[in-house]
């Protein structure tokens, strides 16, 4: 008896405290509701049950605390079918959804596209399986709150004291947090997409991009400056900017401002340019800017950006070498003109007074006072010759008569005569060439120019020296611009054309010139002589007498490391030589068998002393002032006129008209023209097919008979020239 009593005591006891158990978890779970720690409370069980019924109906208190909680909870069976729902949860279902399933009724989709078969399997499995779901994104499609987003928790629980399995399920709203995300989302795609197209533009753009920090350190190039400088991306990136990136001026003249790239970090440059030299020693003529880069006001580095103007200054310099040849053609004509009216006014007085000099001179007994006199006025006059001739020379309107000959004859008559100019302290070194080498010069011409550069060679070497003369063959095979300084270079700026030429040089082992002499060199009146010792005019007549004959002069020359003249002249073949022209014999000059000769001329006082000249010789002579004079003059009878002296240039009617006027009234007739302006000479029409007869002026009395015979004397007429 007493140990029945005492088993059912046990047994009493232990439900008691089962009990006590169950009510303090009860309590503890209230306790949760009521300070809001459960967001949602879902009771799963069999239907029918009283002890889930029990928990159903928690009383006033327990739906106050379960509807006030502000997320919906749902309470389902295992089944899934709601079995309670609170305020919000049916406000998220539009209705009261108890007894319905939870699966069909609140339809959700995955907060992440594409998501959806893999949430609706989860949520299908989780109570019989009895897994926890935590933190779940869902997405609900509301009938009037549009679509929201949730975050899910789905507990199994035990609902009963015989453990009856139900669900509890609860969702707190994170609807602005993700419509936040999204917007973060999109904007980071946005600044993504602006980063790749930024890299795109700086990776495709011609232009050098380099960004530097506060201390000139490169954080970022793009690869346009990585092939200006001739770099690697890893052997660039964390280097100092003024390591490798370095500006030379372009001119010593024109500082770069931006000489310390790094000290300069944060500062505005203006546009400037020069020189980025790469690591190769390469040159690339650049434009380059500096910006501050801040952030709000305060500056945290600088982003240089480099242009390349290889082809800008390619176009500039081709434009200033344009202006400059367009300026030296002025120049050219404008000196040409100059020229032209010296030769023609001034040649005309210069005819007159070494002529009527000559005539006196022939007159007085040589040794007398006055003919010592007429010797002097003679060698002013012959010099004032010279210098119009320097001038003409110079502007290539000198008159040449060039002939085919062999280099080393010109050589050959210059040694003859060096040694007087250069002097003892001085040693002469000729190397000819042993092939003959031909070309067409004026001999004399050449001569003069040859004679200008050994004199030149003498003054540079004041204390003595060697003075080498050497000739060769040169094969040009494309334009060479080697050695063409200053006037050379701005009239031949492509260079020597390809060819062949014979090349005469001259050395010396003088005092040099700078590049700022070179580039003056050939202009006239320039000179580095002392005032008195120098005219200017050697080197330019020098260099307009070889371009005359289609030449070129080279230069090479450093100071205290002497100078190299080259004249280069085109080769011509040994067959072009033509046989010389024969002369009158001089006793003939004085028989001219009371010819008829018709002399226009404009200046009277080389009219009367060419009138003089014929007929002291035995000619006849109707002088005429202009055309106009010459044809209202002219005989009746064609016999009665052998010949037509006339100048080119006069008052009213000139030589070349009066010429076609001629050709119709007296056909046939010889016509001399006379001019001391080569420009002239190369204006004159063909006569009969052939070049007509000319005389250069000034002449001497004697050569202008001597051409007068050759004209009229069938046994010594020659090729008209």
């Amino acid at each position: 008896m007493e140990a029945a009593t005492e088993s059912g005591y046990l047994e009493l006891r232990a439900e008691l405290e089962s009990t006590q158990q169950k009510l303090r978890e009860a309590e503890s779970t209230l306790d949760a509701i009521r300070s809001g720690k459960v967001d949602a409370l879902v009771v799963s069980s069999r239907p029918g049950q009283d002890e889930i019924r029990a928990i159903m109906d928690m009383g006033s208190l327990g739906d106050s605390v379960f509807n006030q909680v502000a997320q919906p909870i749902f309470i389902l069976d295992d089944g899934y079918r709601i079995l309670r729902a609170n305020q919000p949860g049916q406000g998220l279902c539009g209705f009261n959804p108890a007894g319905r399933s939870f699966l069909d009724t609140v339809r959700f989709h995955s907060a992440n596209e594409g998501e959806e078969p893999e949430v609706m399997d989860l949520l299908g499995n989780w109570i019989p399986e009895g897994k926890h779901i935590s933190g779940l994104g869902v997405r609900y499609d509301h009938p009037r709150l549009g679509t929201r987003f949730y975050l899910l928790d789905a507990n199994p629980v035990s609902l009963t004291w015989e453990g009856v399995q139900g669900g509890i399920v609860t969702l707190m709203d994170i609807t602005t947090r993700k419509l936040s995300e999204l917007r973060l989302s999109v904007k980071s795609e946005q600044l993504q997409h602006q980063f790749d197209l930024l890299k795109s533009v700086s990776d495709n753009i011609a232009e050098g991009l380099i960004l530097v920090d506060m201390d000139g350190k490169i954080i970022f190039q793009n690869p346009a400056m990585l092939e200006f400088l001739g770099v690697r991306e890893e052997d660039f990136l964390g280097q100092d900017l003024h390591e490798v990136f370095r500006i030379e001026p372009e001119s010593a003249d024109i500082p770069v401002i931006a000489a310390d790239p790094a000290n300069r970090a944060g500062q505005e440059i203006v546009t400037q340019a020069g020189k980025l030299m790469a690591r190769d020693g390469r040159g690339t003529p650049v434009q380059f800017s500096y910006y501050p880069v801040k952030d709000g006001n305060k500056v945290r580095g600088s982003i240089v950006v480099v242009s390349d103007i290889s082809e800008r200054v390619a176009s500039e310099r081709q434009l200033r070498l344009s202006v400059e040849k367009q300026q030296h053609s002025q120049k050219m004509e404008a000196i040409g003109r100059l020229a032209g009216g010296i030769a023609h006014d001034f040649n005309n007085l210069l005819l007159a007074i070494l002529g009527f000099t000559d005539l006196s001179l022939a007159l007085i007994e040589p040794g007398t006072p006055i003919h010592d006199n007429l010797v002097e006025v003679k060698k002013a006059g012959e010099k004032a010759a010279a210098l119009t001739g320097q001038l003409l020379a110079y502007s290539r309107k000198q008159i040449l008569a060039p002939t085919i000959r062999r280099v080393d004859e010109s050589i050959e008559d210059l040694r003859k005569m060096i040694g007087h100019l250069i002097g003892e302290k001085i040693t002469l070194q000729a190397d000819l060439a042993p092939e003959p080498l031909w070309v067409e010069v004026d001999q004399s011409k050449l001569q003069q120019v040859l004679v200008n550069l050994v004199l030149n060679a003498r003054d540079a070497m004041p204390g003595g020296g060697k003075l080498s003369i050497r000739t060769g063959r040169l094969d040009i095979q494309s334009h060479d611009v080697s050695g063409l300084v200053g006037e050379v270079l701005r009239e031949a700026e492509e260079g020597m054309p390809p060819g062949s030429y014979a090349c005469i040089e001259i050395e010396d082992t003088g005092t040099g010139m700078s590049g700022a002499v070179l580039e003056h060199l050939f202009e006239p009146f320039f000179t580095t002589k002392d005032f008195g010792k120098g005219s200017g005019l050697g080197l330019s007549t020098a260099f307009g007498i070889i371009r005359q004959m289609g030449g070129y002069m080279q230069v090479f020359s450093e100071e205290s490391r002497g100078s190299l003249f080259k004249v280069i002249l085109p080769l011509r073949s040994p067959a072009s030589v033509s046989d010389a022209v024969p002369t009158s014999k001089p006793a003939d000059l004085h028989d001219g068998l009371g010819r008829l000769i018709m002399l226009v001329e404009d200046e009277g006082v080389v009219r009367r002393l060419l009138a003089k000249v014929l007929k002291d010789n035995g000619y006849q002579v109707i002088e005429a002032k202009n055309g106009e004079d010459a044809l209202a003059n002219l005989p009746e009878r064609d016999t009665d006129l052998a010949l037509v002296v006339t100048d080119l240039l006069m008052d009213g009617m000139g030589g070349i008209e009066l010429a076609e006027r001629l050709a119709n009234l007296r056909p046939g007739v010889e016509i001399l023209f006379m001019s001391g302006y080569a420009e002239d000479h190369h204006k004159l029409p063909l006569i009969g097919g052939e070049s007509p007869h000319f005389a250069a002026k000034p002449f001497r009395p004697v050569d202008f008979l001597a051409k007068v015979r050759s004209i009229m004397e069938p046994a010594a007429q020659s090729p008209r020239s």
